[in-house]
């Protein structure tokens, strides 16, 4: 399955870097912050966990093209990270 990815150029569930821009194609995505962290709402993220929705915040290092996603759908498959530190919040 991975080297299907690698192949075919699509994301490795859990390896950030390989989450290349849907916009520009060329950045990749880089995780810059996860809801109802102070960091996420100076940076224009100000939604927080509304309805108890948890999500991590993404941004294309060349063209600026934003992506939020939610963690409750594939969260610990997709940010592992994230998700353990919202885990270890609640």
């Amino acid at each position: 399955m991975a080297r299907k990815n690698i192949d075919e150029r699509l994301p490795l569930a859990g390896v950030p870097q390989t989450y290349n821009c849907v916009f520009c194609g060329t950045g990749q995505y880089e995780e810059v912050g996860i809801s109802g962290e102070m960091k996420s709402r100076n940076m224009g993220y100000d939604e927080g966990n509304t309805g108890d929705e948890q999500m991590v915040f993404l941004e294309c290092q060349n063209c600026g093209n934003c992506q939020r996603f939610k963690l409750k759908i594939a969260g610990e498959k997709w940010f592992p990270q994230a998700h353990s530190q919202l885990a270890t919040r609640r």
